[in-house]
């Protein structure tokens, strides 16, 4: 899991060049679309922590299904040029940035119940440096 957050919020970046001469775009805007997920992470971690101690396992496939509608967004908007496709790629970051949150702070509970306490902190601690 901790790969596949990482992947989530590094796809943009390999796909640079593309995606500025597809759509036209500044690097800044490109930019944009690199820094939504974290973006997301900082603002939402916290009301996300609240929901996981309401919705525990629900939360697992909320985070699944959203990470997989981004994907789908990014992937579909992001070969083509059309009006407005720039924004809805952005979206489907939006949702790759919430549904990679969810699955990270699911994973790290998940270790540390199934493998300790020390597995959990493992996990955590190359996000903390």
């Amino acid at each position: 899991m901790m790969f596949g957050h990482n992947f989530v919020l590094n796809q943009t970046q390999t796909m640079q060049k593309e995606l500025t001469t597809l759509h036209s775009i500044s690097i800044t805007e490109f930019n944009l679309l690199y820094s939504i997920p974290s973006a997301v992470s900082i603002l939402f971690i916290i009301p996300m922590g609240f929901f996981y101690e309401k919705y525990a396992n629900a939360l697992l496939w909320t985070g699944a299904i959203a990470l997989s509608l981004g994907q789908l967004m990014v992937a579909i908007f992001g070969a083509e040029n059309k009006k407005n496709f720039y924004h809805l790629m952005m979206g489907g970051r939006v949702f790759e940035g919430i549904g990679a949150e969810i699955l990270y702070m699911i994973q790290g509970n998940m270790a540390s119940s199934w493998m300790g306490k020390f597995a959990g902190v493992v996990f955590i601690l190359p996000e903390i440096g």
